[in-house]
């Protein structure tokens, strides 16, 4: 190829690629299939992409404004809008007027306002506080986002400051716009102005200069500027874009407060032997005074459910809490569970339909059984996860009251929920077994205060290294000679247990410690119940032990 051809397409490629900024072709195409389309919608903000400049608005406006705005395109910011005092007249016939909305706006909402100030301090964007209040958003701090809770416990995005910094702009989900919208019955405007400045160049002399009033359907409609400005030395392209969504009827707003799908749960078995189905739903369940004259099941019907029907909640102990009590989540709901005998839980019919959040309901119907007719109701065991719980915390809680200082340091923040995880498990669930033996040994060995264990022995080997369960044992030995001596044997076998069972590579012999606990012999469920009795015993000692040091103190 010559070197004058090659020329040629050099100048053609620049004369493309400024044509085609001049006639923001791009922008053009993001207008027509997507702006205020997709999951989130850029409400306010600014974009710079090389030389393009594009700023995004919106409003709430009223229904009987919407004509007008779907034939003018005036340019609009209304960026910096927001509550003002206005004066109106002069002299004598002065007078001041509150406007919600702002300067320039007549009822008109926006979702989001970009905050200016003198000096000192950063602009940025702040998302309408009637939206935030209306779906009872939260703000993460440390994700830059607001969230919706959910009655599962799990959090719904709702709006995003652009690329995390609130000085860029905000993104609201769509479908939470058009809730908005319904709830107000006002409709929503998106308003885009894209400007395109480019430096002059011979080579586009001849591009016309574009005035076209663009309607591509009845919701979006576009205003294309243009113009070469020789004498300036610049080419400059402008698109002012509008997009009305009209509101759906009020009722769509509404989130929570439709009619639930109940479940439906076996509450008994028919003359073969198969299961009875029947719905949670309280209001076609009988009240007592109607037992005598109805077959229907009533509130005092019972339901059963696998154990493992509780795993999907202790794998988020920040979210769950399984207590003596039931379940709950945070304060959104709670729900009353038992232990029947050693593998199922028990519910009564009535308050899972009246607490459980629907979206739950699958999840339970997939555990649930017949009543299980070898386990007589019997617990026992079953509340020993709980036992530990309480008496780890009361230990804390009446050392710290009686002798100013407590047997285990405070819980950094990572392990807080830890201790909400402890559980029995299935006989054959090695998974669940190691989380509970690593949390059990976190709690009783690696959180013990050394440092005020040390302080309270009062004959303490300085030139010996002690550490940790051997800490405990000088100072029991001091204080309550005789009594804690198979409870730090247990604190040892619990550690090296401990150590075994967290190697890469564990050995295939059965050591002391699992033939102590049975791991061997009895399953994961029989050595979780024989670790936590150990445990229960030595909390119980403790929380007897705290009057020996009350009356020294």
């Amino acid at each position: 190829m010559s070197a004058k051809g090659g020329d040629t397409l050099i100048e053609l490629y620049i004369m493309d690629e400024i044509e085609s900024k001049y006639r923001q072709v791009r922008n053009i195409r993001f207008l027509t299939n997507d702006f205020g389309k997709g999951e989130f919608v850029l409400v306010a903000g600014r974009q710079e992409r090389g030389e393009n400049s594009n700023w995004f608005y919106s409003a709430l406006i009223p229904l009987d404004d919407v004509d007008e705005h779907q034939t003018d395109m005036s340019w609009l910011n209304w960026e910096g809008d927001r509550p003002a005092l206005l004066e109106h007249g002069y002299g004598e016939h002065k007078r001041y007027t509150y406007e919600r909305f702002g300067y320039h706006l007549d009822d008109y909402e926006c979702f989001a306002y970009k905050r200016m100030f003198i000096r000192d301090a950063d602009v940025y964007y702040e998302l309408n506080q009637e939206f935030v209040l209306f779906f009872n958003l939260y703000y993460d701090e440390l994700k830059k986002q607001y969230v919706r809770k959910l009655n599962s416990g799990e959090d719904e995005v709702v709006a995003i400051f652009d690329d995390n910094d609130r000085r860029l702009g905000v993104k609201i989900k769509l479908s939470y716009l058009v809730r908005y919208a319904a709830a107000k019955q006002m409709a929503v405007m998106l308003v885009s102005n894209m400007r395109c400045v480019q430096p002059y160049r011979k080579e586009v002399e001849d591009l016309e200069e574009i005035k076209s009033f663009e309607i591509v359907d009845d919701s979006l409609r576009y205003l294309h500027l243009a113009r070469v400005n020789k004498s300036y030395g610049y080419v400059y392209s402008e698109i002012r874009a509008k997009k009305i969504i009209m509101p759906p009827p009020i009722e769509q707003a509404i989130l929570d407060f439709s009619e639930k799908n109940y479940g439906e749960f076996i509450v008994n078995v028919d003359g073969m032997g198969n299961p009875v189905y029947h719905t949670c739903n309280p209001k076609k369940l009988k009240g007592v005074a109607e037992k005598a004259k109805s077959v229907m099941p009533d509130y005092e019907t019972v339901v059963y459910f696998k154990k493992d029907v509780l795993d999907k909640y202790y794998r988020k102990p920040d979210i769950f809490v399984i207590h003596r009590g039931g379940l709950s989540c945070g304060d959104l709901w709670g729900l009353k569970i038992w232990p029947y005998g050693k593998q199922h839980y028990a519910a009564y019919l009535e308050e899972i339909g009246k607490y459980l959040p629907q979206a739950e309901h699958s999840h339970w119907m997939r555990h649930n059984v017949l009543r299980p007719s070898d386990e007589l109701g019997a617990h026992g065991d079953e509340t020993l996860a709980f036992d530990f719980i309480e008496y780890y915390r009361e230990v804390k809680s009446t050392w710290m009251k009686h002798c100013g200082w407590s047997p285990f340091c405070d819980l950094v923040r990572q392990d807080e929920t830890k201790i909400n995880t402890i559980r029995i498990p299935m006989p054959d669930d090695e998974v669940s077994f190691n989380e509970v033996l690593l949390t059990i040994t976190l709690l009783l060995v690696d959180y013990l205060n050394e440092n005020e264990i040390k302080k309270h022995i009062m004959r303490y080997p300085e030139h010996e290294e002690i550490r940790g369960i051997n800490k405990l044992k000088l100072l029991m030995e001091e204080k309550c000679p005789g009594e804690f001596g198979e409870h730090i044997k247990f604190l040892h076998s619990l550690y090296k247990l401990r150590s075994k069972y967290t190697a890469h590579r564990k050995s295939s012999n059965i050591s002391n410690e699992e033939r102590d606990f049975g791991v061997g012999a009895g399953g994961y469920e029989n050595a979780t119940i024989c670790i936590l009795k150990n445990a229960v015993y030595f909390l119980l000692s403790l929380l007897t032990a705290r009057y020996r040091f009350a009356s020294v103190r």
